[in-house]
C-alpha cells in the first residue's frame, strides 16, 4: 500500500506576509491628512469660493486645463497646494458617484478626499479622516453635577442647579 504524504498546515500569520515589503503606514501620517482636510475644509468654506468653483468642476467635458481655471477663477488663495498635481485627483472626486448633494458635505467630502493628495485612494483618504475624527469622540457626557452644600440657612446636602435646596442661595464659592 501506498502511504500518503501528511500536508503541512499553513502559519497563522501567512496573511501578513501578503502586504509586502516596507514600513506600516504611522500614525503620523493620519495625523497629516486629518489636518490638511481640516485646511482643505477652511478653504472651500470662504465666502463664494465653493458656489464659484464647484458648477465649473461638475460640467461634464471638464479637463485637467478646465480644472487650473477653474481654481484661478474661484480665487482659491492656496492655489499651489492643488495645481498642477491635484488637477486629475479633483476631476477624479468630484465623478465620483456618491458625490454629496448639500454644500456643507460636498465641501468636507471634497476635503477629505484629497487630504491624502494622492498616496491613498481618494475614498480611502476619506475613511482616514472620519476613522481618526472617531478616536477623539467620546459617547459618555456629563448629565448632572452634584455639590454637597452647607448654606447659612442651615441646609446641608446636594446642591440642585448650583443652590441651596431649601431657601435658593446660589453657590458663590466652591472648595476642592
Amino acid at each position: 500500500m501506498v502511504k500518503r504524504k501528511k500536508t503541512q498546515k499553513k502559519a497563522l500569520d501567512d496573511h501578513l506576509s501578503k502586504r509586502g515589503p516596507g514600513r506600516p503606514w504611522s500614525m503620523a501620517f493620519y495625523r497629516e491628512v486629518v489636518n490638511r482636510s481640516v485646511n482643505y475644509r477652511g478653504v472651500f468654506s470662504r465666502p463664494g469660493v465653493w458656489e464659484q468653483l464647484y458648477p465649473a468642476l461638475k460640467k461634464e467635458t471638464t479637463t485637467v486645463a478646465d480644472v487650473e481655471q477653474a481654481f484661478i477663477d474661484a480665487g482659491v488663495s492656496e492655489l499651489h497646494d492643488f495645481i498642477p498635481s491635484l488637477a486629475s485627483l479633483i476631476l477624479r472626486v468630484v465623478g465620483e458617484p456618491k458625490f454629496p448633494r448639500r454644500t456643507k458635505s460636498q465641501i468636507h467630502f471634497f476635503a477629505d478626499c484629497l487630504a491624502a493628495r494622492g498616496h491613498v485612494k481618494p475614498r480611502r483618504s476619506k475613511d482616514i479622516c472620519d476613522t481618526y475624527r472617531k478616536l477623539f469622540i467620546s459617547d459618555h457626557s456629563i448629565i448632572r453635577y452634584e455639590y454637597w452644600v452647607q448654606c447659612s440657612c442651615g441646609y446641608r446636602g446636594i446642591s440642585t442647579h448650583r443652590a441651596c435646596r431649601k431657601c435658593g442661595a446660589p453657590v458663590l464659592r466652591i472648595d476642592d
